[in-house]
Parts: C-alpha cells; structure tokens; sequence
C-alpha cells in the first residue's frame, strides 16, 4: 500500500482536549505522562549517540518539544510527522532542529520512534505498525508506544476523541511481538477503579465529549506529584491501569 493510505489515518485527534482550556505545560496529565518517555529516551541517548526523535501523529508537539527542550544537542533531529500540519506550521520550523513533515520518512535510521496516543486512532493497526518497521534501517531504533486502555471502560470520551479502540497489557503485547520488547506494562494504576466505578455507576451513554478538564493550580500540582511517584514505584505495573505503555527496539 501507497504512503498515502496510511498517512490519512495519523492526525492526532487528542487535540481536540485541548478545545476545554487545557495548557499542556501545566496540566498533571501531561507533565506526568511526560516523564517515563522522558525516562525511556535519556536511558538510549546515554548509551547511543546520534539518536533522532521521530514523533508519529505528533499534534501540538508537545512531548518531542519537552525532548528537545531536555535533551537539548544530546539528540540530533526531532521530527514532528503530523498530517495535520499547514504550510505555515512546516515554515515556521525551518532553521530550526525542530522539524515538521506530514509524510512518513522514507527512511528511518538511528531513530527513537514515539506513538503517544495514536495507535488507537488507527482502523488496521497492526499494519499501520508493520509499515513504520518496513522503513527502519539498520538495528539502532527504537519505540516508545502509549495507548488507552481497557475497553471496559470505554466512554463518551474516546467517541469524542475518535478511537477505535483501548488496550491491554495483552494486546499491545501481541501488536509489538515481532520486535524486541523491553517492556509493557500500565500507568495511572489508581485511576483505573475510579473509571471504572464511574462508568458503571452513571451508566455513561457513550455520548462523545471529553474527560479531560482544568483543574485549579492546587489539586493540579498534588496529582503531578502523586502520580509521578505511583508510576516510578509500579514501573512495572501488569494488572491495570489508565494507559498502557510498550517500549522497546525496532527490528526490521
């Protein structure tokens, strides 16, 4: 299949959380959900020089902003790949190592790939994955995967955001088998009961709007920290979880 096919199915609709007010830079969501990427890529750069970033369905940009701005000369080009992006947001990069394409590279060498939150806006992805590895070069890449989890907490939310579906330990597992997996496993543990409840107790009708919200600077900060330290002391949760993690090297 052509790149076209496959490039009209990676716009990053969680964009659409940001239409509640939510700033990235601050919401606990996303500056906790930073962090074990954040941690995954300081473990390669410190063991392989010239890494690339490549940021599938990239979005606003925000994690391989927070790479680049972290890292900072310690990676080499960060790539933002959305088909999303306008002219406009592509010019805007140039002269920047920041840059931003719409197509899959043809080639992907000496490369950390990151996939937060876009597989399960994929209808077929296990070939949409197969065909990210068919353009890997050599045995120096990597992933770093995120992904919903547990369909039995399906709701509203993932109808607004346009999934298809949410995952397990098992099933992201099964996508990433034929590569060398170091690890899958869950994060946001404590919050899965309370989804749970939540969606059988209010019976949730599926009606497509989102979860995600501002919260006031106080309970923000106590859930960054709080969920920092549950997801550094249960690395390696398997038995559930909000989100659902896959990391390891790509093998062509």
């Amino acid at each position: 299949m052509g790149i076209n096919f496959f490039i009209s199915y990676f716009y990053r609709m969680d964009l659409k959380e940001l239409n509640s007010g939510i700033d990235q830079n601050q919401h606990w969501y996303y500056q906790t959900k930073k962090k074990p990427l954040l941690t995954f890529v300081e473990k390669i750069v410190n063991k392989e020089k010239g890494m690339n970033i490549l940021d599938i369905g990239s979005g606003s940009g925000f994690f391989s902003n927070e790479i680049a701005e972290h890292f900072g000369n310690r990676v080499e080009d960060v790539i933002q790949c959305d088909i999303g992006y306008s002219e406009e947001d592509i010019q805007a990069c140039i002269g920047s190592r920041i840059k931003r394409i719409v197509n899959l590279p043809e080639r992907i060498s000496n490369t950390i790939v990151i996939l937060m939150d876009v597989l399960e806006h994929i209808e077929n992805d296990e070939t949409f994955f197969k065909e990210i590895v068919s353009r890997c070069e050599g045995c120096n890449n990597y992933f770093f995967i995120t992904v919903p989890a547990f369909e039995n907490i399906w709701s509203g939310h993932d109808v607004y955001l346009g999934h298809y579906r949410r995952y397990t330990v098992e099933s992201l597992s099964k996508l990433v088998a034929d590569q060398e997996v170091f690890g899958v496993h869950y994060i946001f543990g404590s919050l899965y009961p309370a989804a749970f409840l939540k969606r059988k107790l209010t019976k949730n009708s599926g009606e497509a709007e989102s979860d995600m919200k501002p919260l006031f600077p106080l309970a923000n900060n106590f859930l960054i920290k709080y969920f920092s330290l549950e997801n550094s002391l249960f690395s390696n949760n398997k038995l559930f979880g909000l989100t659902c993690v896959a990391k390891g090297r790509l093998k062509k």
